[in-house]
Order: structure tokens, then sequence, then C-alpha cells
């Protein structure tokens, strides 16, 4: 059965050969990956007087490449329009969220918090505030200022959003029902909405209607990448690998810089037990940013499976530096705990499974290396 309907057409995936994604038997549109319709890419690029002069010109060219999928173009032009006007509070909004899906945290967080210094009562400030907290692992600060952005304005659907996707970080499932319930009265089509709502139907294990959600998300904004990686790992969990490899491919194509679809194809090859292919992705993934976390953290994960621990420990702790994610972070905490558990390092163990059943409490394999720990 589909995952996504036959009335939907995805136009974001082709290539000869390529089976037509979802089982929908009609053809497929290929759009070519890196290929633009928003002109702002050439307008900003271009030098001179026709390129943008005021702050409020590469404001909306920011704003297009924003839209676009453009993350270091449009982060570019935004803070061009901020040096040009230190006050224009959109510029810093704006390029706050375009750092976030750029995946500079750090940098986005500092940039949302100007904003809200710059705006202390402004409910975009404080949902950009939100977004970064949210994205950076941190679900507690993200709800406050999710919450504050929806008391400075209850008609922000994108504050509505960030409740619910803070809430759903912390398992209040029905809670974030509610105030995604809420952000999608108030507009439907917003592709944050979208997206936070796939990720709640995600979270709460509802994953065909996930796929749906994303598509239609990508059907909005067809050239953000994080949309088609989360489809991508709902159909992994769908079992429909080839589908997902597919999507995973074409986000490697649209944004080359980003490790995310690569090691979604590992992923997939994981999942299948094509252990070497999929070392080969997760190594290509953190060839192209070394900074990445998760593809030390899988490829420490293969190599634990494999009782391969002189391979599998320095990929583990690498990652256990860099996670944010706290379910990767305790993951990857816990296969290091036994790691060292084997290699009798019993202080470094306990506290690698005592630091993991902090992050995630019903772990079960951690609680078991605490207790034969004791037993020591």
């Amino acid at each position: 059965m589909a995952v996504v309907s036959a009335g939907r057409r995805l136009r974001w995936y082709g290539a000869v050969g390529l089976a037509l994604l979802l089982g929908i038997s009609a053809a497929i549109l290929f759009v070519a990956p890196g290929r633009r319709d928003a002109p702002a890419a050439e307008l900003a690029a271009t030098p001179g007087p026709a390129g943008p002069q005021t702050a409020e010109e590469w404001l909306a060219a920011g704003v297009d490449l924003l839209n676009d999928g453009q993350w270091e173009p449009a982060a570019q032009a935004l803070a061009e329009a901020r040096r040009l006007q230190p006050d224009l509070l959109p510029a810093y909004v704006h390029g706050a969220e375009a750092l976030v899906f750029w995946h500079h945290y750090d940098e986005a967080r500092a940039l949302a918090e100007e904003a809200v210094a710059l705006a202390p009562r402004s409910s975009a400030a404080r949902a950009a505030l939100a977004l970064a907290a949210s994205w950076s692992g941190d679900s507690e600060r993200a709800l406050r200022e999710a919450q504050r952005a929806v008391d400075y304005d209850p008609q922000n659907p994108r504050a509505h959003a960030y409740v619910a996707e803070a809430q759903a970080d912390q398992y209040r499932l029905a809670d974030a029902q509610a105030a995604i319930d809420r952000a999608l009265a108030l507009d439907a089509e917003d592709p944050e909405v979208v997206r936070v709502s796939g990720y709640l139907l995600e979270t709460r294990q509802e994953y065909a209607a996930a796929a749906e959600e994303y598509a239609r998300g990508i059907d909005i904004r067809p050239y953000w990448t994080h949309l088609h990686i989360a489809l991508g790992h709902v159909l992994r969990v769908l079992k429909q690998y080839a589908d997902a490899e597919a999507v995973f491919l074409y986000a490697a194509q649209i944004e080359p810089t980003n490790p995310r679809g690569v090691a979604g194809v590992g992923m997939v090859y994981f999942d299948q037990e094509n252990y070497r292919a999929a070392i080969e992705r997760f190594q290509e993934a953190i060839e192209i940013d070394p900074s990445y976390a998760t593809g030390y953290g899988q490829l420490g994960v293969i190599y634990y499976q494999r009782r391969d621990y002189a391979r599998a420990q320095p990929m583990l702790e690498r990652a256990v530096q860099l996670e944010r994610n706290p379910a990767r972070l305790a993951s990857y905490r816990h296969a290091l705990g036994w790691i060292y558990f084997h290699a009798k390092q019993t202080d470094a163990a306990r506290e690698q499974f005592t630091k993991a059943l902090e992050l995630s409490p019903n772990l079960q394999g951690a609680r078991d290396g605490l207790a034969l720990l004791a037993r020591r």
C-alpha cells in the first residue's frame, strides 16, 4: 500500500531507472538538483547597482534564499541586512532560522538571543530562539521560549508549533497534540507547522501519516533538505528501503555539503545488514563534515555490534563529544559503557551507564550494566 496517496504527485525525485516513489504509478516530474526558481541567488550574487543595496533589499533577498533552501547565501544576505540596519529585527529572526537549518546551532542560538535582546516582547524573536534551542537539544529552554512566543502573540502559528516540538521531545504527547492542533488551525500551510506536525506523528509512531505530512511540507518547500531527510527516515521505519534510499540520494544532491543525505543512505544499508556499504557511507559523511556526530556514532555502533571494540571505542568517544540529540547520545554512551566494561575500566563504564540513564531513564541495557558493575 502506498504511504502517500496517489492523488499527490511527488515531483521532487526521479532519475533514469529509479522505481516510482512510494508505489505511485504516475510519472515523476524530475526537478534537477541545484536548480532554484527563486531569483534571489542571482540577485544577491550580482555586484554593483543591479544587486541589493538597502537593508530591506538584502532582507528580501535573504528571505527568498531561505525559502529556497539555500542556507549559506541566505545567512550571508541577512547578515548584510543587519550590518546596514542593526535594528532590523526580521533579519535577525530569519538569519537564526537559516543558521538552524544549516545546522550551525550555536551561531543560530546566539543570533536569536540578539533578536530577543533587540525586541524582548517579540513573538517572532522568541519563536526563533525556541527553534534554535530545540534543534540544539535543549527542550526545556525551547519550551519556555515558545510559550513566551505564544503569550506575546497567540496568533503566531510557529509559536504553537514550537511548543508542540518541545513537548514532543519531552514525550508530553497529549499536550503536544493540542499545541500542534492550534498551530494547524492558524496556518496549515506554514512549512514549519507542517514539519512539526510530521515530527509529532513520527514521535507517536504513526509513520505512514508522518510520511504524508513530510510530503506535504515538501510540496510547500521543495528544497528544504531537512524535510527530505525526515521523510527518508520514516520510509526506513516502514521498510520501504528503495524509496528511502532515493529520498536520501536526492537530499545529498540538492545539498552536497550536508552529510545527512549520505548518512541516510548508510542507515538504509545498516537496516538491511549490509554493513560494509553502510560503513562506506558513514565514512563519506564524516569526510563531508568532520563535526557530524551521527557519522561517528553509527560507525561506532556497527563496530560495536561486530565486537570490534578497538575500532568502536574512538568512534563512540568522538560521537559523545559532538552529539546533541539526547536519544542518540544515550545510545552512544550505553554502547561505550559496555566497551569499557569489557575492558575492565570499571569507573569509566559506570560513568557512561549513569549518564546514559540520565538521558534515557528506561534504557535497560544501561541498568543491566550498572547491576553487573555492582556485583564486581
